[in-house]
C-alpha cells in the first residue's frame, strides 16, 4: 500500500540548525516508521515532517537510535537518512532525470551540493533538519503539486550497517523504483495562531486620577455622615463673647 504525506506551507523561512525550534514544525504533518521486516534488523524509530515555501522544501528527521556511529567512508553505511523525490511524479520503474536522491549522515556528509542540512545528536538519537532548494530539484512549487517520495533510514551499530524504508522496498530490491514510492502533496499554508498577549494594560496618570477621584469623594461623604460630630449645630448662647 502506497503511503502519503502532505507538506504544509510555512509562512516564514526555517533556520536550518537541527533544533526544530520553529513553532511551525509542531503543526507540520508527520509520519513515523520502523524497520518493517520480521524480525526487524534495526531498532530505530523514525519520524519525518515536511514543510515548504516558494524557496525550499523542508524535511526534518527525528530518529531514536541508542547507538550512533559514523566513520565517513560510505554514506549509506553510516547512521543517517536517505530521501528520494520524483518531482514529475511520472512513476517510472527506474530513476530518470526528474528523480532526486539525497543521502546525509549524522556527520552531515552528503551526496548533494546546494542542500542545506544540520544534524544534532543526543543520548537517545538525533534530529536532522534539511532545506532543499526548488532550484536544485528543478521544480516549481505550487499548492496541490504531487511528487513521489521515499523515506529511508540507515543504521550502523557496532560496525554493522543496515537500511530500511517506509515502503519496505529494501525487502524486494533497490530503492530506485519510483513507481513504488509514496506521495508527497504540497498543501495549504499553516495557520499560525499568535500567542496570547500577557502584557498588563497601561493606565495613564490622567486615567488614574479620573478613576480615583469619585472614590475619594464617596469615602469623604461616608466619613462625614458617620462622624459623631457630623451635622451637629453649635448650641445657641445669648451671651456675647
Amino acid at each position: 500500500l502506497s503511503k502519503s504525506l502532505t507538506a504544509l506551507k510555512t509562512p516564514s523561512a526555517i533556520t536550518i540548525d537541527g533544533a526544530l525550534s520553529e513553532s511551525v514544525w509542531s503543526q507540520a504533518n508527520s509520519t513515523t516508521f520502523t524497520d518493517p521486516r520480521s524480525p526487524a534488523v534495526s531498532d530505530n524509530t523514525v519520524t519525518v515532517k515536511t514543510l515548504w515555501n516558494d524557496t525550499n522544501l523542508y524535511v526534518s528527521y527525528q530518529v531514536t537510535d541508542a547507538h550512533r556511529e559514523a566513520v565517513g567512508t560510505s554514506l549509506y553505511a553510516d547512521d543517517g537518512v536517505e530521501l528520494y523525490l520524483d518531482t514529475a511524479n511520472n512513476n517510472s520503474p527506474s530513476m530518470d532525470a526528474d528523480d532526486f536522491q539525497l543521502m546525509n549522515t549524522i556527520q552531515d556528509l552528503s551526496n548533494k551540493t546546494g542542500v542545506i542540512r544540520k544534524t544534532l545528536t543526543s543520548t537517545i538519537g538525533y534530529t536532522m533538519e534539511i532545506a532543499i532548494p526548488w532550484t536544485t530539484l528543478v521544480a516549481t512549487p505550487v499548492q496541490g503539486k504531487v511528487m513521489g517520495i521515499l523515506l529511508a533510514n540507515n543504521d550502523r551499530d557496532n560496525s554493522i550497517s543496515t537500511q530500511f524504508d517506509w515502503q519496505n522496498l529494501i525487502s524486494t530490491g533497490t530503492y530506485g523504483r519510483p513507481n513504488l514510492w509514496g506521495d508527497l502533496t504540497l498543501g495549504a499554508q499553516v495557520t499560525v495562531t499568535p500567542p496570547p498577549d500577557t502584557t498588563p494594560p497601561t493606565i495613564s496618570s490622567s486615567q488614574q486620577a479620573t478613576n480615583i477621584l469619585p472614590w475619594t469623594l464617596i469615602i469623604l461623604i461616608i466619613i462625614c455622615a458617620t462622624s459623631p460630630y457630623a451635622w451637629r449645630r453649635r448650641p445657641y448662647s445669648a451671651e456675647l463673647p
